[in-house]
């Protein structure tokens, strides 16, 4: 308790603290016209008030699959899993082992069979506590309609005490039924808010944050319009960036931010129109190409990619330079592209021993 010119402050309680952060979320809610914004708003406003360091938002897509939205709170889960499709019975399968707390599933990591929600798995210490969160633990929440139908999933990771939620008070968490009154009256009269194009949405699902490049999905898809073509040769080019750890850990996640930036508009220059450059992880680039020229392309758009990655970086927080580990592989169509990937990853590896 602090004292203030003889007037007794009481500190916030958590309690305060919450409805703080969910009022935060409703406002930034309200100013938006975007529904890519407005995800991001909700899953930013559960780490605030959730105690836990991660969220990812699911979306049903029409073929029924839960397809990850939006990520918020770790950039490497971002990367890799924006545009993440899980199959319903994937996730029917998580229900069925998972124990309901009200409106939450806990599956813990003794009885998930190495099912995950998402395919990222958060850098925890496993810890002999059975009290103590696990990396292979899920907490999440089935998103439905008043008539029960499935519309997504929310769930949450990397809790900040480290420690398992208590059941207790998860199971009477009601967070969600003023919403779902709010709703009722909205179809008694109340004309329903404006809603945005799904090319927002699309958009968002197909693109990294935040450089702007392509995700997994949008690679994917890009590689499977370049095999189309029939009888050709597809190059890949993996690149993973030296020392962008450390401008992360000395000048922040601005900076380390402005250099991801940086780099995606340097590799842009360097490709080809109808290339593919995407964005696959942390720190993480995957370059595809196509033609019988590949052969000798890849190679020289090797050099170019690490000659233009070297160069000096300035960001807000100081000057930065980071260099590039590039692995090569190519193949005839028809062609497996995370086989290529891989093989890709291994060339990478090998050059990094010789390196060493």
């Amino acid at each position: 308790m602090q004292v203030v010119d003889d007037v007794r402050v009481t500190p916030p309680s958590r309690h305060e603290l919450t409805l703080r952060a969910m009022h935060a979320v409703a406002t930034r809610v309200h100013h938006s016209l975007d529904l890519a914004t407005t995800l991001q708003a909700v899953a930013q406003g559960v780490v605030e008030a959730s105690g836990f360091s991660v969220a990812a938002l699911n979306v049903v897509d029409d073929a029924g699959d839960f397809e990850v939205v939006c990520v918020v709170g770790d950039d490497d889960a971002s990367a890799m899993l924006l545009g993440h499709h899980e199959p319903a019975a994937a996730i029917d399968a998580m229900l069925a082992l998972a124990e309901p707390w009200g409106q939450l599933h806990f599956l813990h990591h003794s009885v998930n069979n190495g099912v995950r929600l998402l395919e990222w798995v958060p850098d925890l210490p496993v810890v002999d506590d059975p009290q103590a969160w696990h990396p292979d633990d899920s907490l999440f929440a089935v998103l439905t309609t008043p008539a029960g139908e499935r519309v997504g999933m929310l769930s949450v990771d990397v809790p900040e005490d480290g420690r398992l939620p208590d059941a207790e008070q998860a199971r009477g968490a009601r967070a969600v039924r003023p919403a779902r009154r709010r709703r009722h009256r909205a179809r008694a009269g109340v004309r329903p808010a404006w809603r945005p194009p799904a090319a927002s949405l699309e958009h968002r699902s197909n693109h990294d944050e935040p450089t702007g490049l392509g995700n997994r999905r949008a690679l994917r898809d890009g590689a499977r319009r370049l095999t189309e073509a029939g009888d050709t040769v597809v190059g890949v080019v993996v690149l993973d960036l030296d020392r962008f750890k450390c401008v992360n850990d000395t000048a922040g996640h601005l900076a380390g931010d402005q250099v991801l930036q940086a780099v995606a508009a340097r590799m842009a220059a360097c490709v080809r129109d109808g290339d593919v450059l995407a964005r696959t992880g942390g720190d993480e680039f995957v370059v595809a190409v196509a033609g019988d020229d590949v052969p000798d392309l890849l190679p020289r758009l090797a050099e170019r990619l690490a000659a233009a990655i070297g160069q000096p970086i300035d960001t807000a927080n100081g000057r930065h330079q980071v260099g590039a580990s590039i692995g090569l592989a190519l193949a005839r169509t028809p062609v497996d592209l995370d086989a290529l990937v891989r093989l890709a990853d291994d060339d990478m590896y090998r050059r990094k021993r010789a390196e060493a």
